[in-house]
């Protein structure tokens, strides 16, 4: 099953603007932020032999980036800002473990 990668950066979008809540209009402008985290996704669906190690590694470089734009750009905690960076990264593995079951053992 191929995934909609379009809908998935809609929920990644979503996701964050639900932890930020108003800050969401500095947030939003965070876009190639976004869009890396999708690239991020991609890799692990192309990549169905992933070490687990690897996947640790882009998880948690996704997730930092991701905090220290949303706490530079908009002016967000470091708390809300992890909070919505793990928000944004469920929804990018929600996608992958749906299209791709037998990555459910790493992600």
């Amino acid at each position: 099953m191929a995934i909609n990668w379009t809908d998935v950066l809609s929920k990644v979008e979503q996701a964050v603007g639900g932890i930020v809540g108003p800050a969401w209009q500095n947030a939003s402008g965070a876009s190639t932020q976004f869009a890396a985290i999708i690239a991020a996704g991609q890799k692990i669906e192309k990549m169905q032999n992933m070490a687990q190690a690897e996947y640790d590694s882009l998880k948690l470089m996704q997730q930092r980036a991701l905090e220290g734009v949303l706490q530079t750009y908009a002016g967000i905690s470091p708390d809300v800002a992890q909070q919505a960076a793990a928000a944004a990264w469920s929804a990018v593995v929600a996608a992958v473990k749906t299209a791709c079951p037998a990555l459910g053992l790493i992600l």
